[in-house]
């Protein structure tokens, strides 16, 4: 059989193949052929530390496709998905930790909990829209911006007053957007040219983020990093019925909320370097579990996505998508 025919098959037969084949490719090379990514110069930068620079890069991409007048009902339903997300993450994590204090319970702390609930996956709402959604879905993506970073659950932290956050780091995750919003609307008429990157970039994003994980890491997560990846996915099932009452065409956002972003890493040596007496033991299994749900959410939610547009045929346009 042609390779090459069988790697575009690959890609196009698993739900968010974009996404998924490569952070499995890149976790593979890394368990087993770790030298790869330490070759250093371009090779490195690129599928090792490139996932920010590709992140920040994906987010202008986007923002060239904004259309105002297109965006204004998107916008609202995605600020209805943000609170619910919030509300549904924070009563979660609130819950486990007055019932069962910092240190949970079956491994699933608050803490994690939180994290996973409150973050989702933006490379992944992407792949998940251009495969079973319209174009006019990633007009929400200003809202999704604050899942896809820290920023979110260090605020919800931020209230509760263990940390302190500052607008530099917002601000930091908006201006690729918006400058992406200024150059499309300079190029009218020509933003069709960025929108055929953006397939392109989101394979590299997720190679590069799975070059900084191991197969050994789900094993090391516990019990707990499991449970709490199904509870995320779960959430994204919820939101997605939810909005089935709704709106059908937009309910494909809800499946795309149930994942984890690579991001929610970047909170861990945060709180350590607050060195929170409550969290300093719990850090090693923290750092695994999230890395666990992170993993498990991105394989599973596109083909979660897939089953519910399927049995549900929420629209005509994802029916024809998945043809």
């Amino acid at each position: 059989m042609d390779i090459r025919l069988f790697i575009k098959k690959l890609f196009h037969v698993i739900p968010g193949g974009l996404m998924v084949v490569p952070l499995l490719s890149a976790i593979m090379i890394n368990t087993y052929v770790p030298e790869f990514f330490e070759i250093g110069g371009l090779t490195t930068s690129l599928f090792n530390n490139g996932d920010l620079v590709l992140l920040g890069f994906l987010f202008f991409l986007v923002g060239t496709q904004f259309h105002l007048k297109q965006s204004l009902k998107t916008w609202k339903t995605g600020a209805i998905l943000i609170i619910l997300k919030i509300a549904v993450g924070s009563l979660a994590a609130l819950s486990i930790l007055y019932f069962f204090g910092v240190k949970g319970v079956f491994g699933i702390t608050p803490l994690v909990l939180l994290i996973a609930l409150t973050q989702s996956n933006i490379a992944m709402y992407i792949a998940i829209v251009l495969q079973f959604g319209r174009p006019a879905h990633l007009h929400s993506l200003p809202w999704f911006l604050l899942l896809e970073t820290p920023l979110v659950t260090l605020l919800l932290l931020d209230i509760s007053g263990m940390i302190t956050t500052s607008l530099n780091d917002y601000f930091s995750m908006i201006i690729p957007f918006a400058l992406g919003i200024g150059v499309g609307f300079l190029v009218e008429g020509q933003q069709h040219l960025f929108k055929t990157m953006i397939p392109v970039i989101i394979p590299f994003f997720a190679f590069s983020v799975g070059s900084h994980f191991q197969i050994y890491d789900l094993v090391n997560s516990q019990l707990g990093g499991l449970i709490i990846a199904i509870i995320v996915l779960f959430s994204g099932v919820l939101i997605f019925l939810l909005f089935l009452l709704f709106s059908k065409d937009e309910a494909i956002l809800g499946i795309a909320l149930g994942s984890t972003g690579s991001t929610s890493l970047f909170i861990v040596p945060i709180l350590s370097s607050l060195g929170n007496d409550r969290y300093t033991v719990l850090m090693p299994t923290i750092n695994a579990q999230l890395i666990t749900i992170t993993i498990l959410t991105c394989i599973f939610s596109p083909v979660v996505a897939k089953i519910l547009i399927k049995n549900e045929g929420t629209s005509n346009l994802m029916k024809n998508n998945l043809k």
